[in-house]
């Protein structure tokens, strides 16, 4: 047999299974794969004797009519062949012992349920060696025999099920990381296509059309921290990774809310489209209603920052530019893929970003045409000063009341 490097040919190994689904949140849905591993019995049997002990035969049996017999010798232990190959010479010598522990009818009565049990027998080199000890000392040497057993079983057992909670939990992270990263529908894509072209590769290179898809109806948003720069000389990476940390974090949770799906962010700028990748009638009003929110939700929270991260902290405010338009949004692939938009509709919004005030959201003719045909143009004011944009002359902006339209 192989020892100490894996189970011999045709004998007794487990095979433990965990299934991983997309999402921890669905219990209901169906798996995307299934982990699974061998555990040759050999394993926890080892170390089950004191090293001074020559011999005894285990043989392993189970409701299923399989029968497997092994030879323990102090630390070692040796698989000798599938069946019962115990001497029989010893047979009225054996104990038998049980390997579970459950008392439920439904366990029990299950014809897939193998129920294991052990027996153990004395071979001849053992009898040979004890041959001056008593029958009392025969039969304390094989109970303790199977105490030590059992014991190693159940730290075994235990080991296994901390090692699947952690395959589990390690399969969870990558799952809400990738969540995060792309929308569900670009998931599914890009988790097809891999099993298509065989995985992925560090250097494999991509086949097939990559994820990308025109979306002629959208909404985007670009939120940048006012003041960050210099606020930021003057502190700690710590102290600057602490507030971007809360400001994002309370940003994607007000994200979820509206159904506005977070794009990336970029220094102190926040990306963010409505209309993608789900397509929705409303969503310049919905990025209008995100954008007046985050904007006092920011108001809020340096004034509560302040305390730990200095009394100039409250002075941080956002700007807000936002457009409609329509985008190409796709993944490109990579070591490090992301999900990206590509249009003059980003390059605008950027524009409107940049020439808007501190505290103030600024949005384009075209989004504010779309929230007069929604029947929330009481939202919005003109700009009074023409706004002068690179690549597009000067343009008619309009603010976002202070009111949002509450």
């Amino acid at each position: 047999m192989k020892d100490r490097e894996g189970a011999a040919p045709g004998q007794l190994q487990s095979f433990r299974y965990i299934p991983v689904f997309q999402s921890l949140q669905n219990s209901t849905s169906d798996p995307v794969a299934i982990l699974s591993f061998p555990v040759p019995w050999d394993v926890p049997l080892r170390n089950t004797l004191p090293e001074a002990v020559e011999h005894i035969t285990l043989i392993l049996q189970n409701t299923c009519n399989q029968s497997f017999t092994y030879t323990v010798k102090g630390l070692d232990i040796y698989f000798n062949g599938k069946g019962d190959l115990h001497d029989r010479d010893f047979t009225e010598d054996g104990l038998s012992f049980d390997l579970w522990e459950s008392t439920d009818p439904a366990f029990l009565s299950d014809p897939y349920h193998c129920r294991f049990s052990v027996d153990a027998y004395p071979t001849r080199r053992f009898q040979e060696s004890h041959m001056s000890s008593t029958p009392a000392v025969f039969a304390a040497i094989i109970a303790g025999t199977f105490i030590l057993m059992i014991g190693t079983f159940i730290t075994y057992d235990l080991f296994v099920q901390q090692r699947n909670q952690k395959l589990i939990h390690n399969a969870a992270c990558s799952n809400a990381i990738v969540t995060s990263l792309f929308p569900k529908n670009v998931r599914d894509r890009i988790v097809a296509q891999e099993e298509n072209e065989g995985g992925i590769g560090k250097n494999k290179k991509h086949k097939g059309t990559p994820v990308a898809n025109l979306y002629l109806t959208s909404t985007i948003l670009f939120a940048d921290v006012v003041g960050f720069t210099a606020w930021s000389l003057v502190r700690e990476p710590s102290q600057v990774f602490s507030l971007l940390e809360a400001v994002y974090g309370a940003f994607d949770q007000i994200a979820e809310k509206h159904r506005v799906f977070k794009i990336e962010t970029i220094g102190d700028c926040y990306v963010a489209a409505a209309g993608i990748p789900d397509y929705r009638k409303d969503h310049a009003s919905a990025m209008v209603l995100f954008a007046a929110t985050i904007v006092t939700k920011m108001h809020r929270l340096v004034k509560e920052l302040e305390v730990s991260l200095g009394p100039d902290t409250g002075d941080l405010s956002l700007r807000v530019g936002i457009h409609s338009g329509p985008v190409k949004a796709g993944v490109l692939r990579g070591e490090r893929s992301r999900f990206q938009l590509f249009s003059d509709t980003m390059n605008t919004t950027a524009r409107m970003e940049s020439t808007s005030h501190s505290g103030r959201i600024q949005m384009s003719s075209e989004t504010a045409e779309l929230l007069m045909s929604d029947g929330k143009g009481h939202w919005i004011e003109k700009r009074h000063d023409i706004v002068t944009v690179k690549g597009k002359g000067s343009l008619q902006t309009y603010w976002l009341k202070a009111s949002n339209g509450k």
